[in-house]
């Protein structure tokens, strides 16, 4: 029986561990042995051990199946301490910012290149476009005029004018109607079937800003009329919706709309793959305010967060400024006393950040 479980243990590490992004530990040279010996692209990954968004995508991107399985599939995947590791190649490579993702080919010419992180679909689908000759931004364009509207055209379309959007500042907004317009469009003409295709969970995953989107809440309503083998990526997607919303929510990055969050809140209950422990402090915080009553708010706060202190407070206290923005003084002077509470068990970069709260309910 030991001996079963352990292999089993062994297994799951191994399939873990197959699963997530392959990088290699071999130098360049090496690695352009390698890509001519599989026949594959070189992908390297140079990164600083100060970045931020370099461990995002170490943490949070790299480690997920879909981008394991896209990376392995198509490149030697091989990362550099720009700083200390490779220098030759940093400076031939003339890298500035971090993190930068460069693919070369076999014989080490660059074929292209992407800078700053994103989200794994938006990751994939850049590395998709950069990587392959077919989809240089003049013939994805061309293709697309011509009339193609396949998942893959769409998606890696979408992704070069999301990433033009965020690249130009006098052209954003006609970017993001043109980027909306192409998403929205190839949308409206999927059949039922086809918008619940794996193929097309992107359309969810990248251009959803709000769970009220219709395109949300058509994968809301049909989520049990998924394929079971695609049922775990579609809940991780609406999971992943629902529960980001409710962070800003309860931060007060939006207007608050008490009959939006009625529906909102009735959707989230429902959907039973959310850990209820996550969720149940912010939504007392939020029924609370949705009351109208600024007091019975403020109790919630005291109730949920301080110093019984746990994940979700840090998100409790940094919304109170606007909450309470046309609160009387001595209220916010206890909610202001609630968050002073609980500094000592607070992580710096949390105590960075509440600063300009306190200041705002102190003032």
């Amino acid at each position: 029986m030991k001996k079963t479980i352990s292999l089993i243990a062994i297994l799951t590490i191994a399939l873990s561990a197959m699963a997530q992004t392959n990088f290699r530990h071999i130098s360049f040279a090496e690695a352009q042995k390698a890509a001519k010996a599989e026949k594959k692209l070189i992908f390297v990954d140079f990164y600083t051990s100060w970045c931020g968004p370099c461990k995002m995508m170490a943490r949070d991107v790299f480690p997920q199946q879909k981008v394991g399985e896209f990376m392995n599939e198509r490149f030697v995947c091989v990362k550099y301490d720009a700083e200390k590791e490779e220098l030759d190649l940093v400076k031939k490579t003339n890298v500035t910012a971090y993190p930068t993702f460069v693919i070369f080919d076999a014989d080490g010419k660059e074929v292209n290149r992407k800078e700053g992180g994103a989200s794994a679909e938006a990751f994939i689908a850049d590395i998709d476009r950069l990587s392959d000759t077919e989809l240089t931004p003049e013939k994805i364009t061309a293709r697309y005029a011509k009339g193609e509207r396949s998942p893959r055209l769409v998606k890696v379309y979408a992704a070069m004018l999301t990433e033009e959007m965020y690249n130009s500042r006098r052209e954003r907004e006609a970017k993001k109607a043109q980027r909306d317009s192409v998403v929205n469009g190839y949308y409206g003409t999927l059949s039922d079937k086809e918008k619940l295709s794996k193929e097309n969970f992107f359309l969810y995953s990248e251009y959803c800003e709000r769970t009220a989107d219709q395109k949300m809440q058509f994968l809301y309503a049909n989520r049990d009329k998924v394929k079971k083998a695609d049922k775990a990526e579609a809940e991780t997607i609406l999971k992943k919706a629902y529960t980001r919303e409710l962070s800003a929510s309860i931060m007060f990055t939006e207007p608050f709309n008490a009959d939006a969050y009625k529906t909102f809140r009735q959707q989230l209950t429902a959907l039973d793959f959310i850990d209820k422990a996550e969720t149940q402090p912010l939504l007392g915080v939020l029924d609370a305010y949705a009351t109208g009553d600024i007091e019975k708010y403020v109790d919630a706060v005291a109730e949920n967060a301080g110093e019984k202190y746990n994940k979700l407070s840090f998100s409790i206290f940094y919304g109170t400024s606007t909450a309470l923005k046309n609160a009387a003084k001595e209220t916010k002077q206890r909610a202001a006393q609630l968050i002073r509470k609980t500094l000592p068990v607070m992580s710096g970069n949390e105590i960075a950040f509440i600063g300009s709260t306190l200041m705002d309910l102190e003032k």
